[in-house]
């Protein structure tokens, strides 16, 4: 093979396909925006060391507005990334006007929105399943080989409900508030729940040292960026690519669009540089794993250079989440375990019988956070408020549960021509997202019967702490062009070979013909490392 393979992005589905083309000894070539944050010093310094260690802890912390203070306001939202981690998320594409129903965002980090998740590792069940052209058995190989890739750590104690897999290493310690509602949902509840399960999370974080990475030593900075390589981020395996001499890593592009000749053939893609130039780069074979929003608006720039006027992909998709704050009081007045693993311990199954699938939550107790935006609700004076939040913070926590989506035809990326005074018209990204007719019927419904379960446990929610989050906040973006046994414009084969465009396969969610309401990422890099070894069969026999 003379050309290089174009690969455009490198979050999860970009790297895990770059190292499966040099693993197979291919010739590789990733153009990439490529930021990057700052490296986390003192590495070995736990959380509750490090501001007196630190010559400046006010940037690192808060950094210089400061940024990473998170009050709710209009948005309504709990989190906010760190300063270390405020490259990974941008604001969103340049959209038009027109666009409506979603909060797009998007990233072009070195290693994509991944390098700043949360880690939750869940594999797709063959209920997840039932719209992709392959079952749990097809992906179970894969889901293995990620987990050696990247180590996991979890438990099968949700087995019947999420599918075990090899290569899972033992859970990491639960601080004592997850151990707590653990223990209670065994002695107390699980039999009295039958719809609502609680188990062990599946996380992306080793338990045990593996491949020159330590074992998680419970420093409780996962939020600022794990110092020790123990959580996994994307860019890790964008380094062990950048080990090959067959790897041609080229940050500091922006791709526009592909260029094709008359049979559709992609001949090159078009790059812009941070100066503003334009670069033109050969392409034997093409694959796009930008994420969904960028691979989508790249794919509708190539039609749109092919000939289709405002072209549209339908059938986005992204998870509704609704976070419900709750509180523990048999908790109160414990000391916190803030030099401990930050993100959640434990995750929830609920099982819905009108909905296509189950929702899932994932449980994260307060652990080394000083403050916390849920102060800021309670109903009394902000001093007051304080003074009540050092007693109760042991006993805080948040449940974060996401719903599953289907594909639907109104839900949409195109290209519009906007024009401006003097100016040739130039094309712009509309999004339309319409939520289900019965979405808020369902949100009440399994609301209702999460909050019979949190109090079983022992634990309180609150109807003005419930915060539903805006569909783009989860970016769990998928479905724009999924995959399809039969060929139909804008989808790809069981492969991920474009069924538009010959030579160019797409390995990222744009894929995904349904969502689940896990998290996709782990299906994300098993699926491309799938459809890289079905894409080096078919590159073999032509």
């Amino acid at each position: 093979m003379k050309e290089p393979i174009v690969i455009i992005g490198s979050g999860a589905a970009g790297v895990h396909c770059a190292l499966t083309l040099l693993q197979a000894g291919c010739r590789v070539q990733m153009l990439d925006v490529g930021q990057s944050g700052s490296i986390p010093p003192l590495p070995n310094v736990p959380i509750s060391e490090l501001k007196s260690q630190l010559a400046d802890p006010e940037s690192y912390f808060l950094g210089k507005d400061p940024n990473a203070i998170r009050l709710p306001g209009d948005d309504g939202e709990y989190y906010a990334l760190p300063p270390s981690k405020s490259h990974v998320v941008e604001s969103g594409l340049a959209t038009d006007p027109r666009s409506a129903g979603f909060s797009p965002l998007v990233s072009f980090a070195r290693g994509g929105f991944a390098d700043a998740w949360t880690g939750g590792c869940y594999p797709f069940d063959d209920n997840d399943l039932r719209d992709f052209p392959i079952d749990f058995a097809g992906m179970q190989p894969f889901y293995d080989e990620v987990a050696k890739r990247i180590g996991i750590s979890g438990s099968d104690d949700l087995a019947s409900l999420i599918p075990y897999h090899d290569g899972i290493q033992e859970p990491l310690e639960l601080d004592p508030h997850s151990e707590f509602l653990l223990r209670t949902y065994h002695e107390r509840v699980k039999d009295k729940s039958p719809g609502i399960h609680l188990g062990h999370a599946r996380s992306a974080v080793i338990s045990q040292a593996t491949d020159g990475r330590s074992a998680c030593s419970s420093l409780g900075r996962c939020l600022w960026g794990c110092p020790t390589s123990s959580f996994y981020v994307p860019s890790l395996t964008l380094a062990q690519c950048r080990t090959y001499d067959s790897f041609d890593y080229r940050p500091g592009l922006r791709v526009s669009h592909a260029v094709c000749d008359s049979t559709r053939q992609v001949k090159a893609v078009e790059a812009t540089d941070e100066q503003g130039e334009k670069h033109l780069f050969d392409v034997g074979t093409l694959v796009l794993a930008a994420g969904t929003l960028s691979t989508s608006a790249i794919y509708l720039r190539t039609l749109e250079q092919a000939g289709v006027s405002e072209p549209v992909l339908t059938g986005l998709m992204d998870n509704r989440q609704i976070h419900i704050p709750f509180v523990t009081p048999a908790l109160f007045g414990q000391p916190i375990a803030a030099d401990a693993y930050q993100y959640h311990r434990l995750a929830m199954v609920v099982e819905d019988a009108q909905l296509p699938a189950s929702c899932h939550g994932q449980l994260t107790t307060l652990k080394a956070a000083m403050t916390h935006p849920i102060l800021q609700r309670l109903p009394i004076g902000l001093r007051s408020a304080v003074r009540m939040f050092r007693n109760v913070r042991s006993g805080m926590g948040l449940l974060n549960l996401s719903f599953p989506e289907t594909r639907r035809s109104n839900n949409r990326i195109r290209l519009v021509a906007q024009k401006a005074d003097g100016q040739q018209p130039s094309l712009h990204v509309a999004i339309d997202y319409y939520p289900p007719v019965a979405e808020r019927q369902t949100h009440k419904r399994v609301k209702r019967q999460v909050r019979r379960f949190m109090k079983q446990l022992g634990c309180h929610t609150f109807g003005f702490w419930n915060s539903t989050r805006d569909m783009g906040a989860s970016i769990h973006y998928a479905g724009t062009i999924p995959m399809s046994a039969t060929a139909a414009p804008h989808t790809v084969s069981p492969s991920g070979n474009s069924h538009d465009f010959p030579n160019l396969w797409i390995v990222d969610a744009s894929v995904f013909p349904s969502l689940p309401a896990k998290s996709l990422t782990l299906t994300t890099m098993a699926n491309s490392i799938r459809t890289t070894r079905l894409m080096l069969e078919s590159l073999k026999s032509s």
